[in-house]
């Protein structure tokens, strides 16, 4: 069986959960292809083959999204998207899979169609989430939600990976589609011996973990911040932050108490025995979380609708803070960082969360799935 496995390319949380999936798939031959440098070079580390998409995504500064911008931009990423599609049905028709698994592709499930070729779905966002408030960005946002949920809808099956109401984080991002199908988290696993070594390592004083990923100019400031932070905490807290460039040195730096990655090998070790985490809004790292049970604190992306929104759905089940990035600053920090710390509620209601998450596994389910289809 060959199974190709198209992933977006924002952030490194869609090609981690597929990587995941492709390690379960044992006797069958899985290609992928991403959209984004980072992800394809992260994917070819762990021995797959990936092929390079044209990349589309909205325009980046210092801080978050640049809107104006990407506007400007929209005529060429139209040309780009049917470049897309065509580079996809070229890999296709060489590859000639028995299946194609789309982690929020659109182009893959357009291919596979135009191909006849079984697709499954698996994504977090049917409709892009605006950040405005204002009428008419929310009539756009419906209208592009429609439009959005009829290509996704070409798919054979939809899958979410993420709880059912009233836990799912990215409810913002799911309009109603009668296949859609809730299927959990992609677990996590770590490395005992790892595990028992950072324990001892870091006893004595509350560990906070902080990866920041991101496209790099959105996560400068915060970098700096977090480093001027945990310098000054260092007396209190045991600090380790992770850069998250996957093509960074992964031996760590020493700077008294604090611990800095460029590309951290052991981040399910340091989610498993976190006090708390400092995370973006991104689903993977959310879900990630809450595999583990751990308070948070959400520092989303400047302008970035979906990050937004999930942040603001973990702190309204009271699992951590929202921080958006207009409000940052070390004093806000600190005091986020002491709520949760010193307010067991934070802890007991993740603890709760967790237990639910693990009755769910998005590997075995999708496992189940695509074993039928192979019958």
């Amino acid at each position: 069986m060959k199974i190709y496995i198209a992933v977006f390319g924002s952030g490194l949380g869609h090609a981690s959960r597929m990587l995941k999936m492709a390690e379960e798939l044992k006797g069958v031959e899985v290609r992928f292809s991403s959209t984004s440098k980072e992800a394809s070079s992260y994917i070819r580390r762990k021995g797959y083959i990936c092929y390079d998409i044209p990349l589309i995504d909205v325009s980046w500064r210092e801080g978050g999204v640049y809107y104006r911008r990407s506007l400007v931009r929209a005529p060429k990423l139209i040309l780009t998207f049917l470049l897309q599609i065509k580079k996809e049905i070229h890999i296709m028709k060489r590859f000639k899979p028995n299946l194609v698994l789309s982690d929020s592709r659109l182009s893959a499930i357009i291919a596979s169609k135009l191909l006849s070729i079984p697709c499954f779905l698996v994504t977090n966002q049917i409709k892009v989430v605006l950040p405005s408030k204002r009428r008419i960005v929310k009539i756009l946002e419906k209208i592009e939600g429609g439009i959005l949920a009829f290509f996704w809808s070409l798919s054979d099956k939809i899958l979410i990976p993420d709880l059912p109401y009233p836990f799912t984080i990215a409810e913002d991002s799911l309009p109603f589609l009668k296949n859609l199908k809730y299927i959990g988290f992609f677990p996590s696993k770590e490395n005992e011996l790892v595990l028992s070594n950072l324990r001892e390592e870091f006893k004595g004083k509350p560990l906070i973990f902080a990866q920041i990923s991101g496209p790099t100019l959105s996560k400068v400031g915060l970098v700096k911040i977090l480093i001027n932070l945990a310098l000054k905490l260092n007396k209190k807290y045991n600090f380790v932050i992770s850069l998250g460039d996957p093509n960074g040195s992964s031996e760590v730096k020493k700077i008294g108490g604090l611990w800095i990655y460029s590309w951290c090998p052991y981040v399910e070790e340091f989610f498993e025995i976190s006090d708390l985490l400092i995370i973006r809004g991104g689903h993977s790292s959310i879900s990630k979380a809450l595999w583990y049970g751990k308070p948070m604190i959400c520092i989303p992306i400047r302008m970035h609708g979906e990050q937004i929104s999930n942040s603001k759905k973990v702190e309204k089940l009271g699992l951590g803070i929202c921080i958006e990035p207009k409000n940052l600053n070390e004093t806000i920090l600190i005091s986020s960082i002491e709520e949760i710390l010193e307010n067991n509620s934070y802890r007991e209601r993740c603890k709760r969360i967790k237990e639910i998450a693990r009755r769910r596994n998005a590997v075995d389910f999708l496992l189940e799935e695509i074993l039928k289809n192979k019958n």
